[in-house]
């Protein structure tokens, strides 16, 4: 972000605001590059730029909006709206409070903001001096005092170049306050989000290999958004095989012991072409009665018997509000050795031998 100053004004007040840069700039030594201002010549929107990108571009590389209240700028939806999007994005507001409005005028515009009277000269030196010192550029005291007396002192005439509009309605107030606390409220979740984000790529750092990352991923996310990762990791595995070596695993999940007898296979002559390809690959083994088991030292088989098991875990590891919350929304026992669980839950067509 530059050290720019980004002057937060409605159009119709330009005569005015013309003013006030100049005091600005006399009271902060600051420079005119320094200054955005759509309706300042110098500083403002450069030919063939649209509108309203060049605003939000302007914006976002300001490190200050100060804020031109008048009763035109509330009547203006577009110049609240600019303020919002800078409070939206974290950027400080001063907002300068212009006559015939007072502070209760701005509790109603912006809900929570600090601000200043046009006149008050003490508030007034106190925020250029805040302004040169937040971007940068210390400046003397006298200096800022005598440039605040000289503006102070022609400031009955500026207000005369403000043209004078209808006061905005209360209803109008309500609606941009409600507004303006959505963004404060979307900023809030924003940073928070950002504060955890910080901290997770912190555990990352520690980690050692793709199991550590994942645990540390869970730990991060909600209820449904843990099924989901448990849910996707292990579908990933199964899906690689047939709907019996599915079975199998399941089986050796629920019990240790995995296998399909003769008596089984019986009639599943689509089961049985199964199996014999699924022994060609080595998952399985038969014995001399035409049992099947399944062959768990396979490379494959036993890194989806662990990656399953870690999950396992993972999921035990939900407390029983969790646990309870997803039983009710899926209707369904959440442990890996449930048949329902595995065809509701991770989407698995298991045979029927009597399990």
């Amino acid at each position: 972000m530059s050290e720019k100053v980004f002057i937060s004004h409605c159009v119709k007040d330009k005569k005015f605001v013309d003013k006030f840069n100049d005091y600005l700039r006399l009271a902060t030594d600051l420079q005119v590059s320094n200054i955005f201002c759509s309706s300042f010549e110098e500083t403002g929107i450069k030919t063939g730029k649209t509108f309203v990108q060049y605003i939000r571009d302007s914006l976002l590389d300001s490190k200050i909006v100060i804020a031109i209240i008048t009763n035109n700028y509330c009547n203006s939806q577009f110049c609240l709206s600019e303020l919002g999007a800078a409070w939206g994005v974290g950027i400080p507001v001063f907002p300068v409070i212009i006559t015939p409005l007072n502070y209760s005028d701005l509790e109603g515009v912006l809900y929570g903001t600090q601000g200043i009277k046009i006149d008050d000269e003490k508030k007034l030196q106190n925020i250029m001096q805040e302004i040169a010192e937040e971007i940068g550029n210390p400046i003397k005291v006298a200096n800022i005092t005598r440039k605040t007396d000289n503006f102070l002192e022609e400031l009955p005439n500026y207000l005369k170049l403000i043209p004078d509009e209808k006061k905005y309605d209360q209803k109008y107030v309500e609606t941009i306050q409600n507004e303006l606390k959505s963004y404060k409220i979307e900023y809030d979740e924003i940073s928070d989000k950002n504060e955890l984000l910080e901290a997770q790529i912190e555990e990352l750092k520690k980690c050692k290999n793709k199991d550590d990352v994942n645990e540390v991923l869970l730990e991060s996310l909600n209820t449904e958004e843990k099924l989901e990762v448990i849910v996707d990791n292990c579908k990933e595995k199964l899906l690689s095989f047939s709907s019996i070596i599915q079975y199998l695993i399941f089986k050796y999940i629920k019990t240790s012991d995995a296998f399909v007898t003769f008596k089984d296979l019986q009639y599943r002559d689509d089961i049985v072409r199964e199996l014999k390809d699924a022994e060609d690959n080595d998952y399985v083994y038969s014995d001399e009665d035409n049992n099947y088991f399944l062959n768990t030292k396979d490379r494959k088989i036993k890194n989806c018997i662990d990656k399953i098991e870690l999950h396992k875990e993972e999921l035990a590891s939900f407390n029983d509000a969790e646990i309870e919350a997803l039983e009710d929304k899926y209707d369904v026992t959440m442990n890996f050795s449930n048949k329902k669980f595995w065809e509701t839950i991770l989407k698995v067509n298991l045979p029927c031998f009597g399990v």
